[in-house]
This record gives structure tokens, C-alpha cells and sequence, in this order.
């Protein structure tokens, strides 16, 4: 996480953005709380790029996380 907080870290996500979202798309439901919050995190960070953030629509970011809200526990 702490990578993708800095511009030179956002520009290496850049490049292979698919596969990394892929990867935190499919950790966004992990058992541990600690991982969701880093991957919301480094979700957070990455997003705020605009080029990104059109990857993401692509990759239908916006139905991953209503699955999710659907299907997560309440407490989460």
C-alpha cells in the first residue's frame, strides 16, 4: 500500500494496472480485516488517477463492490 501513496509508485501501478486490479478485486472479500483495509486503501490511492479510474469502469469495478455489498457479512 504504502507504494501506491507516492506518484512514482502510481506510475509503476500504471503500468500493469489490469492485472493489479484484478488481484485487489479478487481480495476485496478476504477473511482478514486487515487486508480489506490495505486493499481499500490502495483502491483509495490508485483511483484518484483518472486513467486508472477508467481501467476500473472498464474491469466493472462499480458491480465487483455491489456483489460484494450484497453478499458481505454486516459487519463489514
Amino acid at each position: 500500500m504504502n507504494l501506491s501513496l507516492r506518484t512514482k509508485g502510481k506510475d509503476k501501478c500504471e503500468e500493469n494496472i489490469e492485472i493489479i486490479l484484478d488481484l485487489l478485486f479478487k481480495m476485496l472479500d478476504h477473511k482478514n480485516e486487515q487486508v480489506r483495509t490495505y486493499i481499500n486503501g490502495i483502491l483509495y490511492s490508485v483511483l484518484s488517477r483518472k486513467s486508472i479510474k477508467m481501467v476500473a469502469k472498464k474491469m466493472n469495478l462499480e458491480n465487483v463492490l455491489d456483489n460484494l455489498t450484497e453478499n458481505a457479512e454486516d459487519r463489514f
